[in-house]
């Protein structure tokens, strides 16, 4: 089947293009270092602090469970 396109009208009105405007670019540097054998923090090798009872460090790990979830929620 044929396609027919319809005839333009005199009372067709012209469009006007526009071009949008350039898209602005920010140069952006930072500076870089190849890793080296040595640390740039000292690292703890002694034991962590745990406190001296199983009650103690299931608050402790509850608190920062807590506080985990709550900037969780704060970044959504």
């Amino acid at each position: 089947m044929p396609h027919l396109r319809k005839s333009k009208h005199s009372d067709c009105q012209s469009h006007t293009i526009l071009t949008p405007p350039e898209p602005y670019a920010e140069a952006i540097t930072y500076k870089c270092t190849l890793p080296t054998e040595e640390p740039a923090i000292t690292r703890i090798t002694r034991p962590l602090p745990f406190a001296e009872t199983l009650t103690e460090n299931l608050a402790w790990a509850s608190a920062f469970i807590d506080r985990a979830a709550h900037l969780n929620e704060a970044r959504l």
